[in-house]
């Protein structure tokens, strides 16, 4: 019998569904852990066990997964261990490109990275320590209203503009869609498929809420109608993760952010 044959056998057996053997994740939530003979044949030429990694993985439990979680990104990267030049080709070889015709709508943060980074900035804050980033914790929507929004300039300027908020700490989601009225519906899809469902991931983790919506290319007041329908959906569905809600800003706010360093009051 073939080596992925086996594989398909204990994936079916384990965790109650048929999987092939080339998933390009683990599946979570099994009730075993399933490893790869890959790390098996690792474990028996090093002659000691070895961590699990995602790669090392066909199924996970729950517990396993969140351990796993908060040890690597979403591709597999772990936060804190050297990588080496194979193990970034196969993360890169993860990673959906622009004309792969892969959804770009995956999670893009897990909400136990999340919650461990909240936990980070609230011990950095009981201790008076200076934050680095000042819009860590902030998480912008970023739209387009420019109909010109894909000429090489436009780009350009957008992406440096984002690029430098996200130095600042911030979270920033770019959606690919010209904002309209008509556009709503897939605005909110992208939203939905970037931050995840609103459902408690625990007692005590709950994924990552929007904080700012960032309007590129266009005046606040003439799209507000559009911008106020999107602020109620996105309200509606529990997006909204501010005291004072979903914020509208526009590109001389992020700008004015840069320059002081700082959040500045929308």
């Amino acid at each position: 019998m073939s080596t992925s044959k086996i594989q398909t056998l204990y994936i079916r057996n384990l965790t109650g569904v048929f999987t092939p053997v080339n998933i390009n994740a683990p599946l979570t939530g099994a009730k075993c852990n399933v490893a790869r003979l890959d790390w098996l044949k690792h474990v028996l030429d090093q002659g000691k066990l070895i961590p699990w990694k995602p790669d090392d993985m066909l199924a996970m439990t729950k517990s396993t997964a969140e351990a796993v979680s908060s040890q690597f990104d979403l591709f597999g990267d772990s936060f804190c261990e050297p990588i080496s030049s194979d193990e970034l080709k196969s993360l890169c070889d993860r990673m959906p490109s622009k004309d792969s015709g892969e959804s770009r709508a995956s999670p893009f943060h897990s909400a136990y990275q999340w919650k461990l980074t909240t936990n980070l900035l609230e011990e950095f804050e009981s201790r008076n320590v200076p934050i680095i980033g000042p819009l860590i914790s902030r998480c912008i929507l970023a739209l387009s209203v420019d109909q010109s929004s894909s000429s090489k300039s436009r780009m350009l300027s957008d992406r440096l503009l984002l690029t430098e908020l996200r130095y600042l700490g911030a979270i920033v989601l770019q959606c690919d869609e010209v904002f309209t009225q008509e556009s709503l519906p897939e605005v909110v899809q992208f939203v939905i498929g970037q931050l995840g469902s609103r459902k408690q991931v625990s007692d005590s983790i709950i994924e990552p809420l929007l904080s700012h919506i960032l309007l590129l290319g266009g005046s606040i007041n003439d799209h507000m109608s559009a911008l106020s329908d999107l602020q109620v959906q996105l309200k509606n569905a529990g997006f909204c993760g501010s005291s004072t809600g979903l914020q509208l800003v526009d590109e001389s706010w992020a700008r004015n952010c840069l320059t002081a360093g700082s959040i500045e009051e929308a």
